[in-house]
């Protein structure tokens, strides 16, 4: 099964977003950088992603709903066994509860492990093993590697009552690849579906976080909720759901070990077979540094 990594990796910069949210103070100009490397099951790897990008204070204001804004610019880079993505982007927060993200770059694929590839479907099974079986050569299957533009634009809104934190969003996603024999469409293993090149399609996310024990233990918990969907030229659209918990523990100020479970309840794709997809896990460690 193909597993929406990029987005389980963000989960823990979003825990930290929303524990900051409510306490954090008017900051002055900084520079802010975080990576977090990860190992996934389904499928098994490593997985690094890391941005780096001055925040400037808009302005200063001890209303609780004023103070906790920023535009952030900044760089992204994210490398694992199969994809390679890297650009720029801005994230402007002009308040505390509302604020939208944005950013554009190169992604770039070697490989057909656990990553987008330029299939016409989803269904047979494209790993390397497979693919040797058949008798591919590798001039057959370096062919499927690509390299082209990705744009992704997602406002939010955010908030806090005592222990609990929530975060919800919506998205735009557009990939433009040059893809093989003229397909229109590629199979998206972040989104685990069918996605049309070239073309807008949506994603959904929330997630509620808990820091009752964070004082104590420094432990956070939660769950959260990302729903993709892909409309087509022919009039149709698909959309599945993903969700599970996550728990996070902040063994030092800027120092997090992450890890998440997550199924999909609802995945058009699979349903015919009963299939809702297999349970994927991730664990991993956050790095945060202010200059």
């Amino acid at each position: 099964m193909k597993i929406n990594s990029i987005s389980m990796i963000r989960y823990s910069c979003l825990v930290t977003l929303l524990l900051h949210s409510s306490t954090e103070s008017a900051f002055a100009e900084e520079w802010k950088a975080s990576v977090f490397v990860a190992a996934r099951w389904n499928p098994m790897g490593l997985s690094l992603e890391s941005d780096l990008g001055p925040k400037f204070r808009l302005y200063e204001s001890e209303n609780v709903l004023l103070k906790t804004n920023f535009l952030r610019p900044f760089f992204f880079f994210g490398v694992s066994p199969a994809r390679m993505h890297s650009g720029v982007g801005a994230e402007f927060q002009p308040i505390s509860i509302f604020g939208v993200k944005a950013f554009g770059g190169q992604a770039g694929t070697f490989g057909t492990y656990g990553h987008l590839q330029a299939f016409d479907n989803s269904h047979p099974d494209w790993s390397e093993k497979s693919r040797e079986k058949k008798g591919e050569t590798k001039e057959q299957k370096n062919s499927l590697q690509k390299i082209g533009n990705w744009y992704v634009i997602q406002p939010y809104l955010q908030g806090r009552v005592g222990d609990f934190g929530l975060k919800l969003s919506y998205g735009l996603q557009r990939y433009e690849f040059e893809l093989q024999d003229g397909y229109p469409y590629f199979f998206d293993a972040n989104d685990d579906m069918l996605l049309e090149n070239k073309k807008w399609s949506e994603l959904y996310a929330a997630t509620l976080v808990c820091d009752s024990f964070q004082a104590s233990l420094g432990v956070t918990v939660g769950v959260s909720a990302r729903a993709s969907k892909a409309t087509y030229s022919v009039g149709k659209y698909r959309w599945i759901l993903k969700t599970g918990p996550f728990i996070a523990y902040n063994w030092a100020s800027d120092q997090t070990f992450f890890s998440a479970l997550q199924w999909s309840p609802h995945h058009e794709i699979r349903k015919s077979s009963g299939i809702g997809g297999l349970p994927a896990i991730v664990v991993g460690h956050n790095t945060d540094w202010d200059f």
